[in-house]
C-alpha cells in the first residue's frame, strides 16, 4: 500500500498533487458532516420518546430557554426542522463533493493521457520499432483509465475510514461495549480483504491488462 500510493505520487504533477490534498481537506468535512447528520438523529428521538428530558437535559433546558419556549411540541418541532436543515446542508456539500471528485478524476484523466500520447509521439522510430503498438494503446487508454480509478477508489476510502473514523469515536463515547465489539468485527472482515482478497485482485488486473493488450 505505502509502495503504491508512493508510485502514484510520483506520477502525478505539481498541480494533480495540490488538488488531491484540496480534495482531502474537503473529504475531512465530508466525513465530519457525515457523523454531524447521525449524532443529530439522538437528541431528536430522545425528545420524542421522553420529553420530560427537555427539562432535565442541561443543553436542551439551555436552548429551550434561549428560544424562551414553554411547550415541548413547538420545542421538538424546531428539533424537526433542525435535523432536516442539517440533512439539505450535508446533502448539498457531500454532492459538491462528488462532483468536485469526478470532475478531477475525468480532467487529470483526459490530461494524463494527451501527455503521455505526446511522450510517445516524440520519440524516434527505433523506440516504435521496439514496442508494441497495442501496448502503447493500451497505456495510453486503459491503463491510464485505470490509474485514476485507483486514485478515486482510492479517494472513496479514505473518505469511508474518515466518517467510520469519526462515528466510531462518537458511539464509544455513547455506547463503549456495544461499538468496542462491532469494530473488532469490521477490523477482522478488513484483515481478510488484505490477505486473501488483495492477491486475486492483483492476479485478475494483470491478466486483464495482457488480455487487453493481445487482443489488439
Amino acid at each position: 500500500m505505502k509502495n503504491m500510493l508512493k508510485k502514484i505520487y510520483e506520477i502525478l504533477d505539481k498541480k494533480q498533487r495540490v488538488q488531491v490534498y484540496i480534495l482531502l481537506v474537503l473529504i475531512l468535512g465530508g466525513a465530519f458532516m457525515e457523523t454531524i447528520g447521525v449524532s443529530a438523529i439522538l437528541p431528536l428521538v430522545s425528545a420524542v420518546t421522553d420529553p420530560t428530558v427537555i427539562d432535565s437535559n442541561k443543553y436542551f433546558s439551555y436552548f429551550k430557554n434561549l428560544l424562551n419556549i414553554s411547550d415541548y411540541k413547538t420545542f421538538i418541532l424546531l428539533l424537526a426542522i433542525g435535523l432536516i436543515v442539517v440533512y439539505i446542508v450535508k446533502n448539498i456539500y457531500l454532492i459538491f463533493l462528488n462532483v468536485m471528485q469526478n470532475r478531477f478524476t475525468n480532467n487529470n484523466m483526459w490530461r494524463m493521457s494527451v501527455r503521455l500520447m505526446k511522450c510517445y509521439i516524440e520519440q524516434d522510430y527505433l523506440y516504435h520499432s521496439e514496442h508494441n503498438v497495442a501496448d502503447l494503446e493500451r497505456n495510453v487508454n486503459r491503463d491510464i483509465n485505470s490509474f485514476f480509478y485507483v486514485i478515486n477508489n482510492l479517494l472513496m476510502l479514505f473518505t469511508e475510514l474518515m466518517v467510520c473514523m469519526m462515528l466510531a469515536t462518537f458511539l464509544l463515547i455513547t455506547d463503549f461495549s456495544t461499538t468496542f465489539v462491532l469494530i473488532v468485527i469490521m477490523i477482522g472482515f478488513l484483515l481478510f480483504f488484505v490477505k486473501i482478497v488483495k492477491k486475486k485482485l492483483r492476479y485478475y488486473g494483470e491478466h486483464s491488462r495482457v488480455s487487453e493488450a493481445e487482443k489488439k
